[in-house]
């Protein structure tokens, strides 16, 4: 032998994997080969399942980088609603980002930031300089590292003892038995020698997979607490053979696989330092490519979630006016929970009392009330109170003249609802009133808005050529009804004619109508009527008496969708008959022409009645009082 080389002697692992060698020259029973047998079935199989399970992508989990999407739309759908404002009037963005001890809500984002702040070692005071800035290699990355190098050396180990079980046995001689000297293999066979070979192989392609899905799994942990279990749960897993071998295995195959002489190969000096060197610089290897491949981007990606879900003003919420569509923003308290608001105080101070009864809690603060229905409104109702009138609920008074918005100075506060309203409209590239005239006649809220900012070309001041949908409860302002309503002094008592606009109110109230038949199981005959009142209103304010509510349509009572009819048709609403001449509302309503013919008509029943004689005018079938408003 040179005398740069020497002999190593290769020790036969204390694992399952070594059954290929003993059994049938271990001296043991056939019952204990058959448990043996059994117990290598059950080492593999364990080793197979746990890897098969490992690099499921299931197990796995997703990619850290699926957190930006989600922390994408909780920001900006929920975390800035003032429906999820707390008592102490702070919004869910600070709350789930100062850590607060009020938040309920949003409990799966709370454990993320926590996870993130802890792996980061970030800060949860938004003054803090560390709050949304790394300071060096965070710790999480240090850790997740460590338990790599930890992970790869339990692989190594595994790849080693393979490759050298490999080389032991290409350096026994072929036979065709398998032959002992003693406790030293002489020769092996070659079916055994062909199975041990494919059972190494076998070895090493479970710990390949196991250590690729170890990699990626430990990369996509993100809780510094559970680093360290699952570090420790893939060297359980690696181990198996040797754990089913050194407890389970029958005692006299493992008396005579601790007899085994180790087998000597001849190793120079070269090889053994270039080994220890690769092994060094393949576990160095696998450290910085784990950062650079794999942690790095974790690291990369936890600190843009945090700063999608934490950057950036937090202290405001946003929310909408149900009634008219408006958009508010309404400045918040820091989500910091130090300041104790009047309803936590109020909170605390009737759990605080003994009584179980809530009828005998007695409050400083609190006015308790019998049912739900007198609470106070809730709180986005609240914020929209405090706005300008714009977010009122109707009437909407929102400005000293009936005007159409036209970008002016004196309108700076229409600006926002006029950009909302063109968005909802789908015509965001809309200039004036008159690109969007005509949605004016529609239904909803949008339409509700277009009203409110352009009552002029959707002709809510107008007395004759508004109709449809021109009430308070459908945009249109009181201001400009109120225009609409005073602008009839000198109108003469006589039916409108026929033009679009009555065309368009006719429309409007068979399509409202024949909704009203289809959902309400309206027969054949119901259809046919509708049709039939329809071509009488398409003659003229006479069809109005083919209605059976032609008394709220004519009056704009008993929440009625268009203006009162009896500006354009005080004939066919019957005007002239009325006796109420005091009635001011009814004034404006009916022209004061009308007025004037009633009064002849008393005034003429009057004199008859003086002069004794008994004739009298009879009284009309559809002779009423002014409809109750």
């Amino acid at each position: 032998m040179a005398a740069t080389e020497s002999t190593d002697p290769v020790a036969s692992p204390d694992s399952v994997w070594s059954l290929a060698i003993l059994l049938g020259h271990s001296g043991a029973a056939w019952s204990d080969v058959g448990v043996a047998l059994m117990l290598f079935v059950l080492a593999i199989s364990l080793q197979v399942g746990f890897t098969w399970i490992v690099s499921r992508p299931a197990f796995l989990g997703l990619p850290f980088e699926d957190n930006k999407h989600m922390a994408d739309v909780w920001r900006f759908a929920l975390a800035h609603d003032s429906r999820f404002m707390d008592f102490q009037g702070s919004s869910l963005a600070a709350r789930l980002c100062t850590n607060s001890p009020s938040l309920i809500d949003s409990g799966a984002h709370q454990l993320l930031l926590q996870n993130i702040n802890s792996y980061l070692d970030l800060s949860s005071t938004p003054s803090d300089s560390k709050f949304l800035a790394l300071q060096g290699m965070s710790p999480g990355v240090m850790l997740c590292i460590f338990c790599i190098i930890v992970w790869s050396l339990a692989i190594i180990k595994e790849l080693r003892e393979t490759y050298l079980s490999l080389e032991a046995i290409f350096s026994i001689p072929r036979s065709a038995r398998t032959t002992f000297l003693g406790n030293r293999l002489e020769s092996i066979s070659w079916t055994r020698f062909l199975v041990f070979c494919a059972i190494c192989v076998m070895r090493a392609v479970i710990a390949s997979f196991l250590f690729r899905a170890g990699l990626i799994w430990l990369a996509r942990t993100t809780s510094i607490t559970d680093l360290i279990l699952n570090a420790a749960a893939l060297g359980a897993v690696i181990e198996v053979d040797e754990l089913v071998f050194c407890t389970m295995m029958p005692k006299q195959i493992q008396l005579a696989h601790s007899g085994l002489e180790d087998v000597h190969l001849s190793h120079g000096h070269f090889r053994k330092q270039a080994e220890s060197l690769v092994l060094i610089l393949t576990l160095l290897a696998i450290a910085v490519s784990s950062y650079f491949f794999l942690l790095k981007d974790v690291e990369h990606t936890m600190l843009q979630v945090k700063t999608t879900l934490c950057g950036g003003t937090l202290d405001f919420v946003i929310g909408e006016n149900v009634h008219t569509g408006g958009i508010f923003a309404f400045p918040t308290k820091p989500g910091n929970g130090d300041v104790s608001s009047l309803l936590e105080r109020t909170v605390r101070e009737i759990v605080s009392q003994p009584t179980r009864e809530f009828a005998s809690v007695v409050s400083e603060y609190a006015t308790k009330v019998t049912s739900s229905g007198e609470k106070e409104i809730p709180v986005a109702v609240y914020l929209e109170k405090r706005l300008s009138a714009l977010f009122e609920e109707p009437p909407y008074n929102i400005v000293g003249n009936c005007v159409d918005f036209d970008f002016s100075p004196h309108q700076k506060q229409l600006v926002q609802s006029w950009n909302v309203m063109k968005d909802r409209l789908g015509q965001p590239d809309a200039k004036s009133c008159q690109d969007l005239r005509h949605f004016c006649n529609t239904t909803g809220l949008r339409a509700n808005m277009l009203r409110l900012n352009c009552p002029v070309t959707c002709k809510c001041d107008n007395r004759f050529q508004g109709i449809y949908l021109r009430t308070e409860t459908f945009g249109c302002s009181t201001v400009c009804l109120d225009m609409a309503a005073q602008s009839g002094p000198d109108t003469p008592c006589i039916d409108h004619p026929v033009d679009s606009d009555w065309i368009e109110f006719v429309e409007a109230w068979d399509r409202s109508t024949l909704l009203q038949v289809a959902t309400g199981g309206g027969g054949d005959d119901e259809l046919l009527e509708h049709r039939r009142r329809k071509e009488q209103l398409l003659l003229g304010c006479p069809g109005i008496k083919s209605l059976s509510s032609w008394n709220n349509l004519c009056f704009g009572a008993g929440g009625s969708e268009n203006a009162p009819l009896a500006y354009r048709c005080p004939v066919s609403c019957e005007c002239s008959l009325l006796d109420d001449f005091d009635d001011v509302e009814l004034q404006l309503i009916c022209t004061p022409s009308c007025f004037s013919e009633s009064s002849e008509r008393i005034g003429a029943n009057a004199s008859t009645t003086t002069t004794g004689t008994q004739q009298q005018v009879p009284n009309k079938p559809n002779q009423r009082q002014p409809p109750d408003r």
